[in-house]
């Protein structure tokens, strides 16, 4: 099935790589806003927790 493909069918997954979206600076920046959103998730169900029913919470 590989034999089908040519080297300009993957040509399309190196437009990310030359436009630098994808580039090492912007893949730290967005970890840093993932840690960011992350902390302020757990913050939010830790918040949330005190307005809960359910036992055992």
């Amino acid at each position: 099935m590989l034999n089908k493909f040519s080297e300009e069918d993957f040509l399309v997954f190196r437009n990310p790589l030359v436009s630098g979206r994808h580039s090492p600076g912007g893949i730290g920046g967005l970890l840093l806003a993932g840690v960011a959103l992350q902390s302020f998730f757990l913050w939010l169900e830790y918040y949330v927790k005190e307005f809960s029913s359910y036992p055992y919470k």
